[in-house]
């Protein structure tokens, strides 16, 4: 299907989530990388270890963009201390996906689209965009301060 896709001029994204079950197969146990299961982008090894699967699952069939969603983890520890650093994960969390496909190949642009922000994420071919919001000037009166 990508190879039909890329005939016609079309690049494919796909979603992906920070977060992982039980069920899902790059599933990392706390102690190996999550922090209540979500990944730990802060721990070297546990990114390594999801960009394997990712990169067999998706990059190796010609996903050409990643969809970062969730980016924003809970109010668990982590490896750099409490999670007041947690505003912090979206940039490690976009530095991973960046830094790991560009040591893979450099033939492929990297693009992510990222469901939340950090000063300097944009470094790591990271876009923005604000979630899941209604389409009211209510709502986007609120997204403002969070820019």
């Amino acid at each position: 299907m990508l190879q039909q896709l890329h005939g016609m001029h079309f690049h494919y994204m796909i979603s992906v989530w920070q977060n992982n079950t039980y069920h899902s197969a790059p599933y990392l146990p706390k102690t190996h990388g999550t922090i209540n299961g979500w990944l730990n982008v802060f721990n070297p090894a546990a990114a390594n270890v999801r960009w394997d699967h990712m990169k067999r699952a998706f990059f190796n069939i010609g996903v050409d963009a990643w969809w970062q969603d969730a980016t924003e983890p809970g109010d668990d520890g982590n490896s750099l201390g409490t999670m007041e650093r947690r505003n912090a994960y979206p940039l490690f969390a976009n530095q991973d996906l960046y830094n790991s496909q560009r040591a893979t190949s450099s033939a492929k642009r990297v693009v992510i689209l990222s469901r939340s922000a950090y000063l300097g994420q944009q470094r790591a071919a990271a876009v923005t965009w604000s979630g899941d919001i209604d389409g009211t000037w209510q709502y986007y009166r609120r997204q403002i301060p969070g820019v």
